[in-house]
This record gives structure tokens, C-alpha cells and sequence, in this order.
């Protein structure tokens, strides 16, 4: 859309793109405060099940110690009220999915063992950039975990920058003597004591 927009192709005008530069996975990262090594906080999330086929579903049922249904024919009958989670962490695990939170019709792409669809309005992560402007969040996420770990060893949590080290007579080299004259002189010609 970009290179059609500047190249003139419609209404044959060239029209610059705002931030049209920067690849669309690396604005949604920025957009949304996601970055490398951090967790994704998800509002809402509707899990992928595993579809087993029917020979292995077989299988499963006849090693059992039971004859019973496969777990994987029982009609669900748990329901989640959306309420009931407001504001805390849940564990959740394959065999206690609410169905109301499970896709049936969408097979599962990879191998691990859940995997949810969501949709980019209930990525909570974009909460938190007011709090973060000027920081970069890769790194503050790493001094906060510092901070974390000194408070379980009952040390201050306030990291103190490191003292300078002493780096001795250091001789001027030719480019600084000439840029730190061509300085003084523009001091001295906008009447600042030098």
C-alpha cells in the first residue's frame, strides 16, 4: 500500500505515508508495548484444542483400566463466567478448559501444550507505555527483576551507577585539540567567557 501510495498510482499524486516506513510487526510491537524476552498479558484469550484422531482416541480409551468415553468425545458442560476472573492469574491446564473458552473449529498450529487465539484490543501490555516513556522496556523489565532479586537477599533495592573509573593522563589527540579550539573561538564570538 505504501509503494502505491508514493508512487503516484492513485489519483496520480504521491502521498507520504505517516511512519509508512516501519515494517507493520515492528509498529504493532512498539504500539502495544511488546518486546523480546517479556510476557504478553492477554485480557481475553479463546484456547485451541488437540484433535485426536479417531484410531488414536481408540487407542486411548481400550489401554485405559476403564472402558469409558474418550475425554476427547465428552460433551462440555463447564461454563466460565466472565466475571469470576476479573483481575487475578489462573493456571490453566488442557484437561480444566472452560468449553466457553475453547475454539472447536480451529486446529492447532503448533506443538505446545495450549494455544490461544486473541485479538490485538486485549493485549493489557499497551497499559503500561504511559509509565515507560523515555525508557527503554527491555531493559528496565531486567533492572526491575535486579531489584527483585536484591529484595529477596534483604539488600537495598536502589541500584547506585558504579564510580568512574580512573582512566589516567590521557594525551589530546589532533581532531579534539582542533575541535576544542574551533568551540572557544564560537564562545568568544558570542561574548561567553572561555
Amino acid at each position: 500500500v505504501c509503494e502505491l501510495l508514493q508512487s503516484g498510482a492513485v489519483m496520480n499524486k504521491c502521498y507520504q505515508p505517516h511512519e509508512g516506513h516501519i515494517p507493520y510487526l515492528l509498529q504493532l510491537f512498539m504500539d502495544y508495548n511488546l518486546y523480546g524476552m517479556n510476557l504478553i498479558n492477554m485480557g481475553a484469550v479463546k484456547f485451541r484444542t488437540i484433535h485426536i484422531k479417531e484410531g488414536a482416541a481408540a487407542d486411548q480409551q481400550s489401554s485405559s483400566s476403564h472402558p469409558s468415553i474418550s475425554p476427547w468425545k465428552v460433551p462440555c458442560t463447564t461454563k466460565l463466567n466472565d466475571s469470576s476472573l476479573a483481575g487475578t492469574f489462573v493456571r490453566w491446564e488442557e484437561n480444566t478448559l472452560p468449553c466457553s473458552l475453547v475454539l472447536n473449529d480451529v486446529e492447532r498450529q503448533s506443538t505446545c501444550e495450549l494455544e490461544v487465539d486473541a485479538v490485538a484490543v486485549d493485549i493489557l501490555n499497551r497499559l503500561d507505555i504511559e509509565n515507560q516513556i523515555g525508557r527503554n522496556p527491555g531493559l528496565q523489565a531486567i533492572w526491575e527483576d535486579e531489584k527483585q532479586r536484591r529484595r529477596e537477599k534483604n539488600q537495598i533495592s536502589q541500584i547506585e551507577p558504579p564510580d568512574s573509573q580512573d582512566r589516567g593522563v590521557v594525551p589530546s589527540t589532533d581532531s579534539e585539540k582542533t575541535f576544542m579550539k574551533r568551540l572557544k573561538e564560537i564562545l568568544r564570538e558570542n561574548k561567553f567567557d572561555v
